[in-house]
């Protein structure tokens, strides 16, 4: 029986949000698929969801076309056309300007940019041909706020919101819905304790993020969000 495909992009494992993003679409019954660039990052998926239906992980390259378009081809031909598409990688670069190299500020642009514009290059035309899609891109408070000690991973948080916009404005007219959501704070999981040291209250839980993300697919055409910002209540903004 044909079913819609949900690709989640960049897969990881520094927080709880892949898992959360993957059983709350399962749940709306697509077929998902879980993109990670590590081998571990996939081992942890699999063993995450190894007993569910309905859920792949799948090692990957997001900047590969050949990879994508190959995906897009064994996915529309054994599953279903590809109904939302969530882009997800960060590469998170704290520290000093001076200190920081030009391949940190490359490798931050590929990692989050770069892909979003491969995947969008070989995917949209899909959406075009189905008259419908949503595409939504995972921002950070980088987004719209250029700290210190953050200038690769801002910039290419700047970009990827630029590029949501561009590609709203094109595409929307065509049926296709693209959202930039700006992730005001840090998500609960191995980074939150690791390298923050927040304690849960403080934290975004990853359960209620994935099901902002739900309702924002689910929106009537007449109404559609093109950025969303979301934030703990103890987050100062």
């Amino acid at each position: 029986m044909t079913k819609q495909v949900a690709i989640i992009g960049g897969i990881g494992t520094a927080s709880e949000f892949s898992n959360a993003l993957l059983q709350k679409l399962i749940a709306e019954e697509y077929h998902v698929v879980g993109i990670a660039r590590s081998s571990n990052e996939k081992s942890d998926l699999i063993l995450k969801f190894q007993d569910t239906q309905g859920g792949e992980a799948v090692l990957g390259n997001l900047n590969d076309t050949m990879f994508i378009k190959s995906q897009i081809e064994r996915l529309e031909k054994d599953v279903g056309p590809i109904a939302v598409y969530i882009h997800n990688p960060a590469q998170l670069v704290l520290k000093p300007f001076l200190d920081c190299s030009i391949d940190e500020f490359s490798e931050s642009w590929n990692g989050m940019v770069k892909t979003a514009v491969t995947v969008c290059k070989e995917l949209i035309p899909h959406m075009i041909e189905n008259k419908s899609g949503t595409i939504l891109f995972t921002g950070a408070t980088a987004s719209l706020k250029g700290n210190a000690n953050s200038a690769p991973f801002s910039s290419a948080k700047f970009a990827l919101r630029s590029l949501s916009q561009s590609l709203g404005r094109e595409f929307a007219p065509r049926g296709i819905h693209i959202v930039h959501v700006i992730v005001d704070g840090i998500i609960e999981g191995k980074r939150a304790q690791n390298k923050f040291n927040l304690p849960l209250s403080k934290c975004i839980n990853s359960t209620a993020l994935a099901e902002q993300y739900i309702n924002l697919i689910k929106q009537d055409l007449s109404c559609w969000t093109q950025e969303l910002d979301l934030r703990p209540h103890t987050e100062v903004f």
